[in-house]
């Protein structure tokens, strides 16, 4: 049944482009049918193996309260010495 329904949908287009003069905007139309199919496919296949991995890994144990909490962040350290901790002058340069 599959098989039946791939050579309408691919040949159909070439022979009402050939019809009507056509033939390589036929071809064309079936390659890009062809095309968008196996996007389709691959894009289905790739999904059904990501479901059945998130599927086999389970929901797990219950976390414990508060797993999403985070933790506050030490503080930066000080700078270091050197020109930076190096006070202002009282004037300005002449």
């Amino acid at each position: 049944m599959v098989l039946t329904v791939w050579i309408t949908v691919v040949v159909a287009p070439t022979v009402v482009a050939a019809a009507f003069g056509h033939a390589s905007i036929g071809v064309v139309m079936s390659f890009v049918i062809v095309l968008a199919w196996l996007g389709l496919v691959v894009r289905a296949v790739l999904r059904a193996r990501n479901w059945r991995a998130i599927a086999s890994r389970g929901a797990g144990p219950p976390l414990p309260p508060g797993a999403g909490v985070r933790e506050p962040r030490r503080p930066k350290p000080n700078p270091v010495g050197g020109a930076a901790a190096l006070p202002w002058p009282d004037t300005a340069p002449r």
